[in-house]
């Protein structure tokens, strides 16, 4: 008798179980005694195990299962998005389907990245900005870099960044971010090609190339003159200690020598200028400079300096040949010295490298003139390095001043002439708006200088900068208008309504001024707090002084201002005894923007607002930063061949 029972199974089908109960036999060691089924009993079995299981169709297959995924698949099973079995030449599907096999090409080797390092393959990946950057690499911006570049990720890296650095200074488009990521990238790969040794020839080679592409973009950037000396210390270090033979690289002429007999034959060939320098302006100022020299660098630094500058006025043509070696003066430093040199509170090391740039761009004016294109670079990022760009505004102020009284002295020679008259008008209520302004600049960048939030009163410092000059500017604005109305000597009711339009303006500075000079108290008494507590990081013992300048020139504004409400309170007509009198005009005016111009000369922002941090930056990097890897802390590591081989 058989019994059978059906169960489920995880498709939906079932299984049919069967018992076969027999009959039980004593068990002996006799292999022959065992009871089996025979041939007709196993027939019936089948049989009935046949009938009581269901029919299961069968399944077609599945193109591509049974295949690991990969994403080097050829490119119809891609466009079909199905798997793909990655025979060669011809995948399964294809050849099943009659089609053409097409695979992807297979991505190059490069250079095996470590997990620690921070990775920038998703800044520094491949676009059409690249393709132009390498196109201005050949035709312009070409520093040697040896063949066979390719596999050397970092150096084709530093090459990019340094064309768009140089597109961004001379073509007018701003490249700036990809330069910078570019340039993190290629530092970040170098560091992680100098923890190795170098294997070839070529290894080295790409190193050096590197390097060099790295100090020519730093040349480029504005506001980077430290960052330039850095580089030139990375450079001798990498000539003189990864190198491993000069004469077997492919960087074996470019030397000294090399330099100074090319430039002998560039000058045979271009001169033109053979008038002697005037240097004895530059001797008497370095003169000057050695009275703040203390330490022994900056001593040798200034003594190189005075050499060249004698050999320059004897002979310009000899000190053009030896300004290369002058770049190399901070290699001759030790770390010690080094890292005081650059330091952002050594004023005097600056003013030293401000006199050195300076010569330097004197002697390839000189010499270099007839090729700006290669040269030009050096009157841009001279003044760059040199010049602070805010202080144009307290320039403007003066210059409007002067322009105004010389104005007054030719009207008073000519006194038919209405112009004078009213150009000077003009200009005397408007140019301490330039002063005012400039107050606000300077304050709003020591707030993000100094404070550690970078705010006064919750309020960022970028944004007290921008509401208060735009106050200012829309002053300056109703002021010109009413000022313009006023000089209309013609008609009666222009010059009422030109009275009150500029009263109008007047009162708005006079506003945003009182307003400003809440912050200013709150963010003095902060200073103060953290100088008397010592958590100040900052140094400056000029910290103090400025903002209390501030303050007296804001005090001075707030004189004016009173002064020329008053004034025109009593309207504008000959009974008014203020505007008979030019007196009143020249010392509640004139005098206190005259103290106020003295006072910011006298403590100038400039010795205070120095170093990294003391400039706002522009507003794309002020958004790319936190977005971008260009941002991130980079240093340029070093690696000794001897410590290395003796480590392992």
């Amino acid at each position: 008798m058989v019994a059978s029972s059906v169960s489920p199974t995880l498709d939906g089908g079932s299984i049919t179980s069967i018992t076969i109960p027999c009959k039980q036999t004593p068990v002996s060691t006799d292999t022959d005694s065992v009871t089996t089924p025979t041939t007709d009993e196993k027939e019936t079995l089948d049989t009935e195990n046949n009938k009581s299981q269901p029919l299961k169709r069968k399944k077609k297959p599945v193109p591509g299962k049974g295949f690991s995924k990969s994403r080097q698949g050829c490119y119809n099973c891609k466009r079909r998005r199905v798997k793909c079995s990655e025979a060669k030449p011809e995948c399964c599907s294809c050849n099943r389907m009659g089609l053409i096999c097409v695979y992807p090409e297979a991505p190059r080797p490069t250079l095996k990245r470590s997990h620690n390092t921070v990775s920038s393959n998703s800044k520094s990946c491949v676009n059409l900005n690249h393709l132009q950057f390498y196109h201005h690499f050949l035709l312009e911006a070409y520093p040697p870099a040896p063949h066979g570049a390719e596999p050397y990720e970092f150096l084709a890296n530093a090459i990019l960044g340094l064309s768009a650095q140089h597109l961004t200074l001379f073509h007018g488009a701003d490249y700036s971010i990809q330069a910078l990521d570019l340039r993190v990238a290629a530092i970040n790969g170098l560091n992680e090609a100098l923890s190795q040794p170098c294997l070839t020839t070529i290894d080295a080679d790409a190193r050096y190339a590197a390097i060099i592409a790295l100090t020519y973009q730093s040349a480029y950037m504005p506001d980077a003159m430290m960052e330039f000396i850095t580089m030139l210390r990375g450079w001798m270090f990498i000539q003189t200690k990864v190198v491993p033979d000069l004469e077997m690289s492919m960087f074996r002429n470019f030397t000294r020598e090399a330099f100074v007999g090319s430039m002998k034959q560039h000058i045979a060939r271009h001169l033109t200028n053979k008038n002697a320098i005037l240097l004895d302006d530059y001797l008497a100022s370095l003169k000057v400079v050695r009275v703040l020299c203390q330490g022994t660098a900056e001593i040798k630094y200034l003594s190189a300096l005075e050499r060249l500058g004698r050999l320059a006025k004897q002979s310009p043509i000899e000190a053009f040949l030896e300004i290369a070696p002058c770049y190399g003066l901070t290699n001759k430093m030790t770390e010690e010295e080094f890292k005081a040199f650059t330091e952002p509170s050594n004023s005097c090391a600056r003013v030293l490298l401000s006199h050195f740039i300076m010569l330097n761009y004197a002697l390839e004016q000189h010499f270099l003139s007839p090729q700006p294109k290669h040269f030009a670079f050096c009157k841009e990022i001279s003044t760059a390095w040199v010049i602070r760009p805010f202080c144009w505004v307290i320039i403007m102020g003066a210059l409007w001043e002067c322009v105004c009284f010389i104005l007054r002295t030719l009207g008073a020679k000519d006194q038919q002439n209405s112009t004078y008259v009213t150009l000077s008008t003009l200009l005397f209520l408007l140019a301490p708006l330039w002063i005012n302004a400039f107050a606000y600049m300077v304050i709003s960048r020591l707030i993000y200088f100094l404070h550690p939030k970078q705010t006064a009163l919750s309020i960022p410092a970028r944004w007290l900068a921008k509401g208060f000059v735009a106050a200012d500017i829309i002053s300056f604005i109703v002021q010109a208008a009413g000022g313009a109305l006023m000089a209309d000597q013609h008609s009666t009711e222009n010059a009422s309504l030109g009275r009150k339009v500029y009263m109008a303006g007047v009162g708005v500075q006079l506003f945003f001024v009182l307003i400003f000079v809440v912050v200013v108290t709150s963010f003095y008494r902060q200073v103060s707090f953290n100088i008397r507590t010592g958590t100040l990081k900052n140094r400056n013992r000029w910290i103090r002084p400025l903002i209390l300048v501030i303050f007296l020139v804001l005090i001075l504004i707030v004189e004016r201002i009173t002064f020329r409400l008053i004034e025109f309170s009593g309207g504008v007509s000959s009974s008014n005894e203020i505007l008979r009198h030019e007196a009143y005009q020249l010392y509640l005016d004139a005098l206190p923007m005259l103290l106020a111009l003295a006072s910011l000369n006298l403590v100038h922002p400039g010795i205070v607002l120095k170093g990294p941090g003391s400039s706002f930056p522009s507003s794309k990097i002020h958004w790319w930063k936190g977005r971008s890897a260009a941002f991130e802390p980079i240093t340029l590591q070093s690696f000794d061949r001897r410590e290395h081989s003796s480590a392992e």
